[in-house]
């Protein structure tokens, strides 16, 4: 994914040189310059020698025919074409790994946790791989292609199995722990659980959702300033007043 990402940026910094060849050249010009100065003048230096560079581009855009729309483009995302060899090669000299491990002393699986996780799971899942004690499993569910293993007062849910992962993963708990598989009740108090921490998370940030509404529809889209600011300022309070009471009840 990193790959193919670095391989757009670098196509829409290529590009500039369609859309306006001067300001490309002096772009690549001023990127090239800084890669191969970049172990050999002092940092700083070679930062003000960019900016004398861009001043210069900017003074004389005119007479050059530079437009600095494109300049900026161009040096945003043309540095990204140095990453594509990189990437590349660990793409094509990557290795398989294990993404399911089970014994008597641990588990270890490819999952994400935090909501925070999924979006960089994709570019890097071997990051994702983690480690369990045995004794933190509390019980283990097969749902038709989806398995479910209650670790402590959570849920994880291993990534990446095929069909017959799911059937030798099966007959592998049921020969040597079958005990984990007759705990349902454990799986639905921690899915409860699990549940009741999505809901709270929706409640905290509610107000958030309800109070834009506001905004928009009785303060004129943002034009009232008294409905709006006194509804941004409920946006920062009201969440942590609802995150200490439900802190509380708990």
């Amino acid at each position: 994914m990193a790959l193919v990402f670095f391989s757009l940026f670098s196509l829409l910094g290529i590009s500039g040189a369609f859309l306006n060849w001067q300001s490309w050249i002096c772009a690549v010009f001023i990127i090239i310059s800084f890669y191969f100065s970049w172990n050999k003048i002092n940092k700083v230096l070679l930062f003000f020698i960019s900016g004398l560079f861009l001043i210069t581009a900017w003074y004389f855009r005119e007479e050059l025919g530079i437009d600095i729309l494109g300049l900026l483009i161009t040096l945003l995302f043309f540095p990204f074409i140095f990453f594509i060899k990189p990437y590349y090669l660990e793409y094509k000299n990557a290795k398989d790994f294990e993404v399911f491990y089970l014994d008597h002393k641990q588990l270890r699986c490819l999952t994400t946790q935090e909501n925070s996780e999924y979006k960089d799971y994709a570019l890097n899942p071997r990051n994702y791989l983690k480690k369990y004690s045995f004794q933190q499993i509390k019980a283990v569910q097969f749902h038709k292609r989806h398995l479910i293993i209650a670790i402590d007062q959570i849920l994880i849910r291993p990534k990446e199995l095929t069909k017959t992962d799911f059937e030798l993963i099966y007959s592998y708990i049921q020969h040597h722990f079958p005990h984990l598989l007759k705990k349902e009740e454990t799986i639905t108090e921690n899915l409860k659980n699990e549940n009741q921490f999505y809901l709270h998370k929706f409640l905290i940030f509610s107000p958030v959702i309800l109070l834009a509404l506001i905004i928009y529809f009785f303060g004129d889209n943002g034009k009232n300033l008294l409905v709006s600011y006194s509804c941004i300022g409920l946006m920062v309070i009201c969440p942590f007043i609802i995150y200490k009471i439900l802190n509380e009840r708990n």
